[in-house]
């Protein structure tokens, strides 16, 4: 601990010894990228949330004209998307729950019922976006912000192996 302390004070004492257009420069570059990080989160999450409504009104839409049928009782999808909550709510994500979730989704109908059922949840999983932008996401913000590329795309396999046309 002390090594670190020593660190910090040598490049406290490097700072001093600039010019001070040289300070004012890293300055500028620290808030510069400071602002420009900020900006580029709230970004990422305006693009994972949904308009509120709009996606409930595609998904009832949608739900009248789907022939397939549920494999689940109602209250069931529910259960499910409290699941994959609960799989991002800690520290980490507990993706083999997720994975567990999608294998039991059979249907395009059973698609839609859980994202009905998800909705539009506080997103809690970055500590960062939630306590500066207070993200509402749906099922597909939810899951692109809680698992990587590759995580979703597994996701996709599953379903796609069980017969549903829909992706993320």
């Amino acid at each position: 601990m002390a090594k670190l302390g020593q660190v910090g004070k040598n490049l406290g004492e490097s700072f001093k010894g600039l010019p001070p257009w040289a300070r004012g420069i890293i300055a500028v570059a620290v808030v510069g990228g400071s602002a420009y990080l900020l900006y580029k989160i709230m970004q990422r999450a305006k693009q994972n949330q949904s308009p509120e409504g709009k996606e409930s009104k595609e998904i009832e839409n949608e739900l009248k004209t789907d022939t397939s049928k549920q494999t689940y009782p109602l209250s069931q999808y529910s259960q499910f998307a409290q699941k994959i909550e609960n799989a991002g709510s800690d520290i980490g994500t507990d993706e083999d729950s997720i994975f567990a979730v999608f294998r039991k989704i059979k249907t395009n109908k059973d698609l839609l019922l859980l994202k009905k059922a998800f909705g539009t949840r506080p997103y809690t999983g970055d500590i960062l976006p939630y306590f500066i932008l207070r993200n509402n996401l749906d099922l597909q913000g939810w899951l692109t912000s809680e698992l990587s590329s590759s995580e979703v795309t597994k996701i996709n396999t599953i379903l796609r192996n069980n017969g549903v046309t829909y992706s993320f």
